[in-house]
């Protein structure tokens, strides 16, 4: 991440930038100018989703995005902690699509426990660990199906 301000340029690691909820590193007069997003060197499958207030402000209950890549399955997770993180399982059990159903909701559980979800006027803790588990299925299953499309050439979706 690319950060800029009247003292000049300086770069972060993405994962530093958020310090805590409505907190970023940012100094005074400094704005994110680039973030660097590397491309990625494997065919992958990637997702994302949200759940947000049907009216009123559009801030995100839960976000979150889901990619997959060979035998690892990364998910980043918004709005479910103090600040935004990432989570991966490397164990290719998520992207096995032979694993057992059992193995699979271990595996996906083990990675959810790292959200720690608040209550506030948007949404209740236990609302938002219902959706957490309901939207990274979904994006699981969206992400799978288009690594499944991009291994078979597919450009569709």
């Amino acid at each position: 991440m690319n950060l800029i301000g009247p003292s000049g340029g300086r770069r972060i690691p993405l994962s530093e930038f958020f310090l805590g909820p409505g907190q970023t590193v940012l100094n005074p007069g400094e704005l994110v100018a680039s973030i660097d997003l590397p491309l990625p060197s494997r065919t992958t499958g990637a997702a994302f989703g949200r759940v947000t207030r049907r009216r009123g402000v559009d801030l995100a209950t839960i976000n979150l995005c889901c990619v997959v890549t060979g035998s690892e399955t990364r998910f980043a997770f918004g709005a479910v902690g103090p600040r935004p993180f990432v989570v991966a399982d490397t164990s290719g059990t998520l992207a096995n699509p032979g694993a057992s159903p059992a193995s699979r909701d271990a595996a996906l559980a083990d990675l959810l426990s790292h959200a720690s979800p608040i209550a506030d006027v948007r949404a209740d803790r236990d609302y938002r660990e219902a959706m957490l588990d309901v939207m990274s299925r979904r994006t699981l299953t969206a992400a799978l199906d288009r690594l499944r499309d991009a291994q078979n050439g597919s450009t569709a979706r």
